[in-house]
């Protein structure tokens, strides 16, 4: 079995593109929906066997077209072919084995402010305890949301236009 991690490297891309890799996770999402949705599940390392490299994500996205996928909180073993799809690590043209339960793998603590790259997190589960929701136009389509330390304002809501104070929220 490859770590999850290995399979994610600490760059960009996998490290191991093309190959095919043996994994084993838990079942952290479950991502299908009546439209076809991404067509696949989320695993993460458990963590009694994940690598404490803060370079390297613990999770990998796999793509399980037309199946139903495991219930989260089930431990899978994993193969198939690593690579990229839409600048995130998956694994496809695989075949999953059920091995039973685990619990799920502890979120990470996301704190203000926030590094540029989330490579380290692709994936993974993650707990914003300070956030405040921002922006959901991409959480239909990508189950995506931004989230930031505090509520944002246009800065001409506020102040007058062209102010010191303006400028000052603004930037």
């Amino acid at each position: 079995v490859t770590p999850i991690s290995q399979v994610q490297g600490t760059g960009a891309t996998t490290p191991l593109d093309g190959q095919t890799v043996t994994v084993r996770g838990v079942v952290i999402g479950d991502f299908f929906n009546a439209s076809g949705g991404s067509n696949g599940f989320w695993i993460q390392e458990r963590d009694e066997t994940a690598d404490d490299n803060p370079a390297t994500s613990e999770a990998v996205f796999v793509h399980h077209p037309n199946a139903d996928a495991p219930a989260q909180g089930t431990l899978v073993t994993v193969t198939g072919r690593a690579g990229e799809y839409y600048e995130q690590t998956q694994l496809s043209n695989n075949e999953s084995t059920e091995c039973g339960t685990a619990e799920l793998p502890a979120p990470v603590e996301v704190t203000f402010p926030v590094e540029d790259d989330y490579e380290h997190l692709e994936g993974m589960r993650v707990t914003v305890p300070e956030a405040v929701v921002l922006e959901t136009y991409q959480y239909g389509r990508y189950g995506e949301v931004v989230v930031g330390p505090q509520r944002q304002f246009t800065p001409t809501a506020l102040h007058a236009p062209d102010s010191a104070e303006a400028q000052e929220l603004y930037d």
